[in-house]
């Protein structure tokens, strides 16, 4: 596989759900995970874990999904976190001018967060 050509992930949230999407993006031909957040240890560990079982190379572990939006290599991010705190970490992401973002259902838990998040997105 032809490293220029790899989708490169950031996982934001490594419980069961941002868990379920390195599985998911482990059988994939051209993309890997590239960077985990999550402020819980135990859930880093156990991502690591799963990077480690699918042999997805040297993938950055960091607490704060800030550190993760930062970083330049990433082609995009998936927002696993729980709900409540989607809309930050949404408006973050925009902050930080990242390229492409899959974000877990529900997008927000308010009408007016979900209006603003179509603000950001026009």
């Amino acid at each position: 596989m032809n490293n220029a050509s790899v989708f490169k992930f950031g996982i934001v949230g490594g419980g069961c759900i941002g868990q379920e999407h390195i599985r998911n993006i482990s059988v994939l031909e051209n993309a890997t995970v590239a960077a985990v957040c999550d402020p819980h240890e135990k859930s880093r560990q156990q991502c690591e874990g799963l990077v480690a079982k699918f042999k997805m190379g040297n993938v950055k572990f960091v607490a704060d999904h800030k550190e993760l939006l930062a970083m330049p290599d990433l082609d995009g991010i998936i927002i696993a976190t729980p709900n409540h705190t989607h809309f930050q970490v949404i408006k973050d992401a925009f902050a930080a001018k990242v390229k492409s973002m899959l974000v877990e259902k529900p997008l927000c838990i308010t009408v007016e967060e979900c209006k603003e998040v179509l603000d950001l997105v026009e």
